[in-house]
C-alpha cells in the first residue's frame, strides 16, 4: 500500500510541474486567459486531490465495491458543490478578473479530475 502512495504523491508532484510549466508558457503568450492567482488553484486543486484520494483509500481497505462506488460518488457530488462555491464567490469578490479566473479554474479543473478518475478507478478495479 505504502508505495502506491509513494506513486501517487511522485505522479501528482509530475502533473503539478507540467500544469505549472504549462501555465507558465499560456501566461507569456495569452495572459488575459490565466489569472494572477494560478498558483493558489494549482495548490488548490493538489490539496484537495491528495484528501480524496488518502479518504478513498481507507474505505477501500474494506474491500466492499459499494462502499468505494458510493463515497467515491459523494466525494465528486462534494467537490463540485465547493468549486461551484469557490467560483462564485471569486466571481463576486472579483468581477475584473472572472474571464481569466474561470478559464484557468476549469483548465486545472479537467486537469487534475482525469489524474484523479485514472487513479481511482485503477484502484477499484484492482478490488475485482
Amino acid at each position: 500500500m505504502k508505495s502506491k502512495n509513494t506513486r501517487f504523491i511522485l505522479f501528482l508532484l509530475l502533473l503539478v510541474a507540467i500544469v505549472t510549466v504549462l501555465t507558465i508558457f499560456v501566461k507569456n503568450y495569452l495572459p488575459h486567459f490565466v489569472t494572477p492567482y494560478w498558483s493558489l488553484l494549482i495548490l488548490f486543486f493538489s490539496i484537495v486531490n491528495v484528501i480524496v484520494y488518502f479518504l478513498t483509500m481507507k474505505v477501500r481497505e474494506k474491500n466492499d465495491m459499494n462502499k468505494f462506488t458510493n463515497f467515491y460518488m459523494g466525494t465528486t457530488l462534494v467537490k463540485l458543490l465547493v468549486y461551484i462555491a469557490v467560483l462564485l464567490i471569486y466571481i463576486l469578490l472579483f468581477p475584473e478578473d472572472k474571464k481569466a479566473f474561470v478559464i484557468t479554474f476549469l483548465a486545472y479543473y479537467l486537469c487534475f479530475s482525469f489524474y484523479e478518475t485514472y487513479i481511482l478507478a485503477k484502484s477499484k478495479w484492482e478490488l475485482v
